[in-house]
C-alpha cells in the first residue's frame, strides 16, 4: 500500500523530495532514507569496533531526518548538507560513547551531550526559518508519537542528555534510549 503512494517519486531529486516532506507528505521520507543508507553505513563503518553499529545507524538516521527540516537550498545541495550532518552526528555520538566507556562509572559526573548544531550562523532570517521548520516537524511528530515519546524527543531537541531526560521524566536512561529507538522506527515508516 505504501509503495502505491510513493510510486514514481523515486525519480525525484533529493531537493524535490525534501520540499514534498516539508509540505507534509511524509511518505517520501522512506525514499530519502533508502538513498542515504549507504552514506549512513559509510559514516558508521569507521566506528564499528568502538560502538554498537545499530546505535550509530539510528543516530545517522535521526540526523538525516533533522537535516530534512533544517535544509536551506540557498546554501548547499541537500546531499552535501545531509552527508555532513550524518557524519558530524555519528562522529559526535561515537566520541561521546567512547569517552563514556573509558571513565569508571563512579567518577562520571553529569555532562551535557553535544547538541546537533545545524544552524551554523546567527542570521536572524535563517534562525526564524529553522525554527518554523522545527515547529512544523514537532507538530507532525506529536500526532505520531505517544505522550512519553513526544516529551522525550522535545527534551532531546532542547539538548538534554539521556541522563538528564531520565531524571526529568523519572525513568531510567535505558527507557529514554528505548523511546528514542521507537521514535526512529516510527520516523522510518
Amino acid at each position: 500500500m505504501e509503495k502505491k503512494s510513493v510510486a514514481g517519486k523515486e525519480v525525484f531529486s533529493d531537493e524535490q523530495l525534501v520540499s514534498l516532506i516539508k509540505s507534509g507528505e511524509n511518505e517520501s521520507i522512506g525514499i530519502l532514507l533508502g538513498r542515504y543508507a549507504p552514506y549512513i553505513e559509510s559514516a558508521v563503518s569507521g566506528y564499528k569496533k568502538y560502538c554498537d553499529p545499530d546505535d550509530l545507524v539510528s543516530e545517522g538516521e535521526l540526523a538525516l531526518f533533522l537535516a530534512i527540516y533544517t535544509f536551506d537550498e540557498t546554501r548547499a545541495s541537500f546531499k552535501t548538507y545531509a552527508v555532513s550532518c550524518i557524519k558530524k552526528s555519528v562522529m559526535s555520538r561515537s566520541r561521546y560513547l567512547q569517552a563514556k566507556s573509558r571513565i569508571p562509572r563512579n567518577m562520571i559526573s553529569p555532562l551535557e551531550e553535544e547538541t546537533l548544531g545545524y544552524a551554523d550562523d546567527c542570521d536572524p532570517e535563517n534562525l526564524i526559518i529553522v525554527k518554523e521548520n522545527f515547529d512544523s516537524l514537532m507538530a507532525s511528530m506529536r500526532s505520531v508519537l505517544s505522550k512519553y515519546e513526544y516529551s522525550v524527543i522535545c527534551d532531546f531537541a532542547e539538548g538534554l542528555s539521556y541522563k538528564e531526560i531520565a531524571a526529568k521524566r523519572g525513568k531510567s536512561e535505558k527507557s529514554v534510549d528505548n523511546a528514542l529507538k521507537r521514535i526512529r522506527e516510527k520516523i522510518k515508516r
